[in-house]
């Protein structure tokens, strides 16, 4: 029976330690997710790359990101845009074949780095349009963070799988926090108070 027990408890630990590889170091930064879905065919000429949505968003979807850097977000399963992700991979795949040939020799534009990539909107920074990416949390920063630490803060969108305050810092890092905890509640107010 302890066997058993030491084992079960092992294989625990190895699924816990896995699933928390799988989600890398930045599992409570916010993600963008695809809530509605731009209803119109994007030639692929004016598609620079594409970022696919987490799996535990609400809905899939693709984020093509245009020459222009506007983001739209579009339904994974249609053709075209099946063709247009293919078109792109394919695309940079011969890019980084190319030996001393740069962006403006091959006529493509690299796409951006990945870091930057994960770029953050605020709901009402977009206005209405609820073709953009929006920010979830998917997981929390357990940490306290220090209220002279928080230059300003969003919330999540109700839609998210877990409601969020996203906490941005003066070094403009973005860290997931929980609405519900009583130290997040008081750093919201601080700022808004700091903010009037």
């Amino acid at each position: 029976m302890r066997q058993y027990c030491l084992c079960l408890f092992i294989g625990l630990l190895a699924v816990a330690f896995i699933q928390s590889g799988a989600m890398g170091n930045n599992s409570n930064l916010p993600s963008e997710c695809c809530f509605n879905y731009y209803g119109r065919k994007i030639p692929i000429a004016k598609i620079d790359s594409y970022i696919e949505t987490r799996v535990d968003c609400t809905k899939p979807g693709v984020i093509f990101v245009t020459k222009k850097g506007y983001r739209m977000c579009v339904n994974p399963q249609l053709g075209w845009v099946r063709n247009a992700m293919k078109v792109v991979d394919d695309r940079d795949f011969l890019q980084d074949r190319c030996i001393n040939c740069g962006p403006s020799k091959v006529g493509i534009k690299m796409p951006p780095d990945p870091i930057p990539t994960v770029a953050f909107f605020q709901c009402g920074a977009m206005g209405n349009n609820a073709n953009v990416p929006s920010e979830c949390c998917f997981d929390y920063y357990r940490s306290k963070i220090p209220i002279p630490k928080i230059d300003s803060y969003m919330v999540t969108r109700v839609d998210c799988t877990k409601p969020g305050i996203i906490f941005v810092t003066k070094k403009s890092n973005r860290l997931c926090v929980d609405p519900r905890q009583g130290w997040v509640k008081n750093a919201v107010k601080a700022v808004d108070v700091r903010d009037m």
